[in-house]
């Protein structure tokens, strides 16, 4: 996070990213400052930190956790 002069404290923006590791492949939402194609990172699964993944490619970006979690919320119900 970090705090402008007016003294708002802002969340980092997250990115809705591809990423790749050997034959897998998933969808996250990452910090942007992470979310660069070709940049490999390390990922926390299910309680298990794992090396190599790559981030293959990047979709929407959301500033605050609260648009996250409504962008969530409608992705899922068009799953349904």
């Amino acid at each position: 996070m970090f705090a402008e002069d007016t003294g708002d404290v802002r969340p980092d923006p997250y990115v809705q990213c591809e990423l790749k590791k050997d034959n897998r492949t998933q969808i996250a939402w990452i910090p942007e400052k992470f979310a660069t194609p070709g940049q490999v990172l390390r990922v926390k699964d299910r309680g298990t930190w794992e090396d190599g993944w790559l981030v293959a490619h990047t979709f929407q970006r959301v500033e605050r956790p609260l648009n996250l979690e409504r962008t969530r919320r409608v992705f899922a119900k068009k799953l349904k």
